[in-house]
């Protein structure tokens, strides 16, 4: 349900030196500067969602969007960080006014080519709801993001683990207060879905990772408060987010605004972990349960001495520490996870 009371509290526009944020004073001042609380949806005929969600890596992982958008009136993609420039290139695809190759002419972003050939000529109409580029700094903690949380102390990194958690709910209550707007905005702009809302509530496809699962409860829980259909919410990979440490802290924070160390440290470990996913999901978690938090943390503090301070390299080493690769000395090195599925191995054989 939306949170009593907070219906009306208005959005705060104000910049932020996010630098600053380290005496507690002020970060207690930006999380109130910056914080998104969900409000009601008034303004809007009755919408039908359906919420996808897959990995946004390769082109494949648009295979989602392709099957399901002959049944959407419209179309809302995850862009976080978007320009204007991105909303006409999407209406132009749709429109079948420019290509998916026009669109996205190299193969730096693969998932940009595949969203953009499952939507291409479709002629649905396309709308964002998440934030732009102006918008971003109110969603990032000292510069990183929900993937990246390293800082030059295990205490500060914890901590950010904590305070991403807090800008990641605080960026799904942005995208949902903004579904409003921007749908009034796009029925406007095309007048065949005012007529079609006459007749039935609107198919709203949305597009988003899959670590956006609680979006989907919060759109289910704002839907149920208007007494509309709930979203049908397709996985590309069930039990794949269900299962990870990112979820169960984030799950942990939803209910009491905390984020313990040991749950902080499995966080930590499953994004620096991340080519695991290739493994089905029940044995990427097993894997990395094998790894105690006291065990991660010294990890982390010997990747931080030998990258000296410097946080993209201290994921670096933690990575090569994990895996193996090169030591200094250039010999080859045998990785921490190789060496605890062998000490399971033993213990089971």
């Amino acid at each position: 349900m939306l949170d009593a009371g907070m219906k009306d509290a208005p959005m705060p526009q104000a910049d932020y030196d996010v630098s600053l944020a380290n005496d507690p004073a002020i970060t207690r001042h930006f999380r109130d500067l910056h914080k998104e609380v969900l409000r009601e949806r008034t303004g809007i005929p009755p919408i039908a969602p359906t919420v996808l969600l897959a990995p946004h890596v390769y082109k494949e992982d648009a295979a989602l969007v392709a099957a399901n958008i002959k049944n959407a009136d419209v179309y809302v993609p995850e862009l976080y960080g978007w320009e204007a420039q991105d909303i006409d290139t999407f209406q132009r695809v749709s429109a079948g006014q420019m290509t998916p190759q026009e669109a996205e002419p190299t193969t730096i972003m693969p998932f940009g080519q595949g969203i953009h050939g499952a939507i291409y000529n479709s002629h649905v109409p396309v709308m964002i709801v998440d934030a732009p580029v102006e918008e971003q700094h109110r969603f990032m903690y000292k510069d990183t993001d929900s993937e990246t949380f390293f800082q030059p102390t295990w205490e500060e990194t914890v901590t950010a683990v904590e305070e991403n958690m807090r800008r990641f709910v605080w960026r799904e209550n942005y995208m949902l207060n903004h579904l409003e707007p921007q749908l009034q905005q796009t029925m406007k702009d095309n007048p065949t879905l005012i007529e079609t809302a006459k007749q039935r509530p609107l198919r709203v496809l949305f597009s988003i990772g899959t670590d956006h699962v609680s979006f989907a409860r919060r759109l289910a829980a704002q839907q149920q408060s208007l007494n509309q259909p709930g979203p049908q919410i397709v996985q590309a990979d069930p039990g794949l987010y269900e299962q990870s440490s990112f979820a169960q802290a984030l799950a942990q924070f939803e209910k009491d605004g905390t984020v313990p160390e040991e749950l902080a440290a499995h966080v930590i470990l499953e994004k620096t972990a991340a080519r695991l996913q290739t493994r089905p999901p029940e044995e990427m978690q097993k894997i990395l349960k094998l790894l105690t938090p006291a065990e991660i943390k010294g990890m982390f503090e010997r990747a931080v001495k030998l990258s000296h301070g410097n946080t993209g390299m201290t994921r670096a080493f933690m990575e090569n520490e994990l895996f193996g690769g090169e030591d200094e000395a250039g010999k080859q090195t045998i990785g921490l996870i190789d060496k605890k599925l062998a000490e399971l191995q033993a213990k089971t054989s």
